[in-house]
């Protein structure tokens, strides 16, 4: 006679995790696109960098639950300044450059736009890095056998 395993197994929890992920990405995107319409239809009349500044703050003060303390205190100054220039020169003016297209662009052509935004990340990071993906991320990045730790 076997015994049955109880437990959840590590294949049972993967396909959790996913489902619980894609369950979160479609969220995100319904909210993105939210976003994007009312900036284009409802704010048209807003700065761009003034919307853009609202919603760091906005997103901001509802991330301070989150902050490890004692592990942003622990930061150097130079990684405090490589933090800052991440979230002003990526993050922020992407973000408001995205803003301001939609101010001259349709949505559905700045959405396809940002659809190629995977694409040319993976070839600027195979020109500035020397980064070469593999085909099992171009292919299935989600498997557990193309996660690297």
């Amino acid at each position: 006679m076997r015994h049955r395993h109880h437990g959840k197994s590590g294949s049972d929890r993967y396909r959790r995790f996913c489902r619980t992920g894609c369950f979160l990405g479609v969220v995100s995107a319904v909210l993105f696109s939210i976003r994007n319409l009312s900036q284009k239809y409802h704010f048209r009349t807003v700065p761009s960098d003034r919307l853009m500044f609202h919603q760091v703050l906005t997103i901001a003060l509802m991330l301070i639950p989150f902050v490890a303390v004692r592990d942003a205190a622990a930061l150097s100054f130079p990684h405090w300044g490589s933090l800052l220039a991440l979230g002003l020169l990526s993050t922020a003016t992407a973000h408001t450059l995205y803003s301001y297209s939609l101010k001259l662009l349709a949505a559905k052509s700045v959405a396809l736009i940002g659809c190629l935004q995977p694409l040319v990340a993976a070839v600027l990071a195979w020109l500035v890095l020397q980064e070469i993906p593999s085909l099992c991320c171009c292919g299935r990045g989600d498997h557990p056998a193309c996660c690297h730790v």
